[in-house]
């Protein structure tokens, strides 16, 4: 009952970290179109390229945290504070940088019109403030803070909202909406800063300021470990991008504009697997460390894989099911008649879900025992896959040849993954 009180908390983090996407695109569907979607969704890849270095160093701290404690416990009064201050200062340095060297790689190249560049390059300051803000959430998740994550993200949810509803409906032009959207990043980082110093403790006054029982991710272990979080992040994030990037080169921006409603409602039917990830991650570390390093994985860690495996089989066709039969009418519902053509690539991403879920034991039980080094390989392979896959099917098939990419990456990762546990984990019999 616990560990689904944490999934309950964690989907409805995800849910509402995702409504501001999701708003935003109804709203500039409704109000200006298939063009202004398009160059949002651009903007929006864009940003996650460029914060997509962070995505794997998160596990490695929420891993790494998970273990150090037990439900939220802090074993030295404020350790955590400090390392989650340090990542998030890390972040912002390097948020800055990136920004600086993405903007100017676009302006130079000029590949798109002047009022579209100054979009994305407004709508990317927001990576910065982002930083910080993420970073004050993955220390949230590994101590197991979900109710306070929660709470955290729903008041951010409803700044960013309402200022850039705000800019929809009251000011002219697109660029409104690229500096509502920078501002809402600026206040959410003020919430996690508020949140970093309310939820963890301060060290007393006297208190020894070094805490050697904390796990305090020393340089040495950012070479040793970090380099392979590192790459799963980015090219884990690079396959879920690269396709919006090979739509906009081979295919009009409108047919961008349908594929990014059909991967936001991809993403918004995934969120339950999601949850699931988020709150499996923790426990299954904890487990995993319980055994000695180079052990063979206990028979609880086996357990708990089967377990975990069986529900989101379960999920995941469901899912899928119910994503196929609706996704027609739910585009018509939300987004209007005139982004009807989103259902086909639409029904072919929801298909996708059931080896999107199947993958989760997958890849968490690769991390939870120290393999990230074989997760970056087969998440690589996948990648490869998906590009080589988009590259021919977007020139025959526009957004629908993008969903088949997706469909046939995410089943070559399940193989690999399920070829790799031969032997180590104990998988369902119907497996």
């Amino acid at each position: 009952m616990r560990f689904a009180g944490k999934s309950l908390y964690a989907l409805a983090q995800l849910i509402v970290l995702r409504l501001p996407n999701i708003v935003v695109l109804i709203l500039l569907a409704r109000f200006q179109g298939a063009d202004a979607v398009g160059l949002f969704s651009l903007a929006v890849t864009y940003l996650i390229l460029l914060t997509t270095w962070w995505v794997g160093l998160d596990e490695l701290v929420i891993r790494d945290t998970a273990r150090s404690g037990r439900d939220g416990a802090v074993d030295q009064p404020g350790s955590a504070r400090a390392l989650i201050y340090r990542y998030a200062l890390l972040r912002v340095f390097v948020a800055g940088l990136l920004y600086m060297g993405v903007a100017g790689m676009l302006w130079l190249n000029g590949i798109y019109a002047q009022a579209s560049l100054t979009f994305i390059a407004v709508f990317l300051l927001s990576s910065i403030a982002d930083g910080f803000t993420g970073a004050v959430q993955a220390g949230l998740v590994g101590r197991e803070r979900f109710g306070h994550a929660f709470a955290m993200s729903a008041l951010q949810t409803v700044l960013r909202i309402a200022l850039v509803g705000g800019a929809i409906r009251l000011a002219p032009g697109l660029l409104a909406v690229a500096w509502a959207w920078t501002l809402g990043a600026a206040a959410s980082a003020l919430i996690a800063a508020a949140a970093l110093y309310v939820v963890f403790p301060a060290a007393p006054l006297g208190f020894p300021a070094v805490a050697r029982a904390e796990p305090d991710l020393p340089l040495r272990q950012w070479v040793r470990e970090g380099w392979a979080f590192l790459v799963i992040g980015v090219i884990a994030t690079l396959e879920y991008q690269q396709d919006v990037i090979i739509l906009s080169a081979y295919r009009p921006l409108s047919d961008v504009g349908y594929y990014s409603v059909a991967t936001t409602l991809f993403a918004a039917a995934a969120l339950p697997i999601q949850a699931l990830r988020v709150a499996l991650f923790p426990q299954m570390a904890r487990v995993a460390a319980q055994s000695p390093h180079g052990a063979a994985p206990s028979a609880s860690l086996r357990r708990l894989y089967a377990y975990a495996t069986q529900w989101l089989l379960a999920l995941g066709l469901l899912l899928a099911f119910l994503g196929i039969v609706y996704a027609g009418p739910l585009i018509r519902l939300l987004f209007g008649p005139e982004m009807a053509l989103a259902a086909l690539p639409t029904r072919f991403l929801m298909a996708a879900l059931l080896f999107f879920a199947l993958n989760v034991p997958q890849s968490r039980f690769l991390l939870a025992t120290d393999r990230q080094n074989r997760t970056a390989a087969l998440i690589a392979a996948s990648t490869g896959a998906n590009l080589l896959a988009n590259l021919l099917l977007v020139r025959l098939y526009g957004a629908a040849g993008a969903a088949l990419a997706r469909n046939i990456s995410t089943a070559l990762y399940f193989a690999l993954a399920v070829w790799t546990l031969s032997g180590t984990a104990s998988r369902p019999s119907w497996l």
